[in-house]
């Protein structure tokens, strides 16, 4: 908190804050890089993960979460 305070008195107040919160159990690219085969463009809206799925997908493989963080965070930059 100080060097926040800190900062705000060298620099001044920021103007701008963001927060990227990737959802992996709800994007259906986790499941692509976990190795299935799915077309992502022509995805069926019966054919998305649920919840669940994914939820159990990411529990046992956290490279694919990590993966698909640094893919949706590079994409955003």
């Amino acid at each position: 908190c100080n060097q926040i305070r800190g900062l705000m008195f060298d620099k001044g107040l920021p103007n701008f804050y963001i927060t990227i919160n990737p959802a992996d159990v709800y994007n259906p690219i986790v499941k692509f890089l976990a190795g299935s085969e799915i077309d992502i463009d022509d995805m069926l809206p019966n054919e998305v993960p649920e919840y669940w799925q994914q939820s159990i997908l990411v529990t046992h493989n956290p490279i694919v979460a990590a993966r698909f963080f640094n893919l949706y965070i590079k994409s955003f930059l």
